[in-house]
Protein backbone atom coordinates (compact mmCIF):
# COMPACT_ATOMS: atom_id res chain seq x y z
CA UNK A 1 0.00 0.00 0.00
CA UNK A 2 2.32 2.25 1.10
CA UNK A 3 5.65 3.27 -1.78
CA UNK A 4 8.66 3.21 0.12
CA UNK A 5 9.91 6.99 0.61
CA UNK A 6 11.58 6.91 3.82
CA UNK A 7 13.33 9.32 5.05
CA UNK A 8 11.45 11.84 3.00
CA UNK A 9 11.16 15.62 2.80
CA UNK A 10 7.91 16.00 3.68
CA UNK A 11 6.53 14.86 0.50
CA UNK A 12 5.35 11.32 -0.15
CA UNK A 13 2.81 9.40 -2.06
CA UNK A 14 0.35 6.66 -0.74
CA UNK A 15 -0.73 3.98 -3.21
CA UNK A 16 -3.58 1.64 -2.30
CA UNK A 17 -5.92 -1.38 -3.77
CA UNK A 18 -8.02 -2.49 -2.02
CA UNK A 19 -11.99 -3.39 -1.24
CA UNK A 20 -14.20 0.07 -2.23
CA UNK A 21 -15.01 2.18 0.60
CA UNK A 22 -17.27 5.18 0.64
CA UNK A 23 -13.84 7.13 1.72
CA UNK A 24 -10.68 6.76 3.40
CA UNK A 25 -9.27 8.95 5.87
CA UNK A 26 -5.54 9.96 6.76
CA UNK A 27 -4.43 11.49 9.78
CA UNK A 28 -0.90 12.70 10.70
CA UNK A 29 0.33 13.00 13.83
CA UNK A 30 3.84 14.06 15.64
CA UNK A 31 5.72 12.64 17.75
CA UNK A 32 3.65 13.60 20.96
CA UNK A 33 0.41 12.14 19.16
CA UNK A 34 -1.10 15.47 17.95
CA UNK A 35 -2.83 15.68 15.30
CA UNK A 36 -1.02 17.65 12.58
CA UNK A 37 -3.55 17.14 9.43
CA UNK A 38 -6.45 15.05 8.89
CA UNK A 39 -7.99 14.40 5.43
CA UNK A 40 -10.32 12.31 3.72
CA UNK A 41 -10.48 10.89 0.19
CA UNK A 42 -12.99 8.96 -1.51
CA UNK A 43 -12.41 4.95 -2.36
CA UNK A 44 -15.87 4.31 -3.80
CA UNK A 45 -13.50 2.50 -7.18
CA UNK A 46 -11.23 0.41 -4.54
CA UNK A 47 -8.07 2.18 -5.78
CA UNK A 48 -6.51 5.75 -5.42
CA UNK A 49 -2.84 7.30 -5.62
CA UNK A 50 -2.77 10.44 -3.05
CA UNK A 51 0.43 12.28 -2.95
CA UNK A 52 0.90 14.36 0.62
CA UNK A 53 2.97 17.43 1.10
CA UNK A 54 4.53 18.30 4.82
CA UNK A 55 7.93 19.76 3.54
CA UNK A 56 6.87 22.65 5.89
CA UNK A 57 6.77 20.88 8.88
CA UNK A 58 10.44 20.71 11.15
CA UNK A 59 12.21 17.22 10.42
CA UNK A 60 10.78 14.15 13.14
CA UNK A 61 9.80 10.72 12.84
CA UNK A 62 5.44 11.27 12.68
CA UNK A 63 2.99 8.69 12.21
CA UNK A 64 0.33 8.43 9.71
CA UNK A 65 -3.02 6.52 10.20
CA UNK A 66 -5.23 5.10 7.28
CA UNK A 67 -8.53 4.20 7.65
CA UNK A 68 -10.84 2.53 4.99
CA UNK A 69 -14.22 1.26 7.53
CA UNK A 70 -13.56 -0.58 10.65
CA UNK A 71 -9.64 -1.07 9.15
CA UNK A 72 -6.53 0.87 9.88
CA UNK A 73 -2.94 0.96 9.33
CA UNK A 74 -0.08 3.14 11.08
CA UNK A 75 3.12 3.67 8.81
CA UNK A 76 5.97 5.62 10.20
CA UNK A 77 6.86 8.51 8.04
CA UNK A 78 10.74 10.39 8.60
CA UNK A 79 10.64 13.86 7.48
CA UNK A 80 14.30 14.42 7.00
CA UNK A 81 15.96 18.00 5.67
Amino acid sequence: MYKRQNPNNGQFTIEMRGVAQDEVEFTFFNAIGQTVRREVADFGIGSLTRTFDYAQLPAGVYALRVRAGEEAMWVKVAVQR
